[in-house]
């Protein structure tokens, strides 16, 4: 059936711009798979306290935020879990799975612009400045919540988690800008190659890395939409990073056999800047 709305044919498309990047095992890699997130066999939610990507938080205040979420929610692959017009004062964590941050305009076209791991605060800033894009999942994923009120309360009685949250708002503001020097300087070959830098070395930090690879199903339209390009040409640039041994994504999951020769295709100087990540993630 014929449909004039942009974002429902981007969805429904089975044309190579918006299908699923080849899975090696007949499987589409955005279909939900039967686990949160993990891509390594299901997994009991996490507590905050676990979570490796807050462990730049002392494990007193992180035990401290885990006292005071709400109870755990799941939610399925594609569906918003921050809304751009939805009013809340809650602050939601990502405690299981993956998902993406995102502005549409009004004719459906899409920009990703960063993807989240398990331990990110899906709306910190949007919370204190009020919201301007949407956070849906990738994979199916696990929140929890809690208020504006219960964290300004928590940082008056801890001042060093007020001051990791600050960092780490500083360190997504530099992911950001370094996306857009990658968008705005460096080749489509090069782009794709920093991306999966990004996804991978975030992944690493997330605890998330085995024997070089991570779970990502993202799809050739996720990722086309992340890098401004066109689905047919997103396909080719992944061909060419798999012909010449730099990266891999298939079976919904990353594969990243040599991370320093990725970096150097992704023209980035040093891994450091990329959030801080160990200099070879995922050894």
């Amino acid at each position: 059936m014929m449909t004039n709305d942009p974002k429902a044919a981007r969805r429904n498309s089975g044309s190579i711009e918006s299908g699923s990047i080849d899975s090696g095992d007949g499987r589409r890699s955005g279909d939900p798979g039967p686990e949160l997130g993990g891509g390594l066999g299901r997994k009991a939610t996490p507590k905050v306290s676990e979570l490796a990507y807050l462990s730049r938080f002392d494990v007193e205040d992180r035990v401290a935020v885990g006292e005071l979420l709400g109870p755990p929610r799941s939610t399925r692959a594609g569906n918003d879990l921050v809304g751009e017009d939805a009013a809340s004062s809650d602050c939601t964590v990502l405690m299981e799975g993956q998902a993406y941050r995102h502005k549409t305009l009004a004719d459906g076209r899409r920009q990703i612009l960063l993807f989240h791991f398990p331990g990110d605060i899906l709306n910190f800033q949007e919370v204190l400045l009020g919201r301007d894009c949407t956070v849906t999942s990738l994979t199916a994923c696990v929140t929890a919540s809690l208020t504006l009120g219960q964290l300004q309360t928590l940082l008056g009685e801890r001042p060093r988690l007020g001051l990791a949250l600050w960092r780490e708002s500083l360190a997504e503001a530099a992911l950001l800008r370094e996306r857009l020097l990658a968008m705005g300087q460096l080749s489509a070959y090069e782009r794709m190659a920093h991306l999966l830098c990004e996804v991978f070395g975030r992944s690493s930090a997330a605890g998330l890395v085995r024997n070089h690879r991570c779970y990502f199903p993202a799809t050739q339209a996720h990722l086309a939409d992340a890098l401004g390009l066109s689905g047919v040409h997103t396909n080719r640039l992944l061909q060419q990073l798999r012909s010449r041994g730099l990266a891999d994504i298939r079976g919904r999951q990353l594969r990243v056999p040599d991370w320093s020769a990725l970096s150097t295709a992704a023209e980035r100087e040093t891994p450091r800047r990329l959030h801080e990540l160990d200099a070879h993630p995922g050894a």
